[in-house]
């Protein structure tokens, strides 16, 4: 694919407006994002950097809340693998702990509601 010449823009940020440049940038991005290797350490950079943004916990953190949950999911009781999320209250904003994505994703579907999530468990068991 043709690249422009650097030398003949007149600054960086026209040369990567350039059509292209867009183009080839995209494909290049695209290819890269498919190894599986570039996903798991984009998952691993992204989720470290949404904690830190969102909840302003570190990497340490995180480890010490695990420790301290004795690497189970608060929810079902079974280890953490790598897909584990933290939990907050949404109302006031204050971590809960760390669970599976999935037991997250349950208890947010009920509204985080106790009395809800209480009348869903006395319907599962009968």
């Amino acid at each position: 694919m043709w690249k422009a010449k650097r030398e003949t823009m007149t600054s960086d940020k026209e040369y990567r407006q350039r059509p292209e440049v867009k183009e080839w940038q995209r494909i290049h991005e695209q290819k890269y994002r498919a190894k599986p290797e570039a996903k798991a350490k984009r998952a691993i950079r992204m989720s470290s950097y949404h904690r830190k943004q969102r909840y302003g916990l570190t990497d340490d953190h995180c480890e010490w809340i695990l420790l301290a949950q004795g690497g189970k999911c608060l929810i079902c009781g079974e280890d953490l693998d790598e897909k584990w999320v933290v939990d907050h209250c949404h109302e006031t904003g204050m971590i809960r702990g760390l669970l599976h994505q999935k037991c997250n994703i349950g208890i947010a579907m009920l509204g985080d509601d106790p009395k809800i999530i209480r009348a869903a468990e006395v319907y599962v068991t009968g």
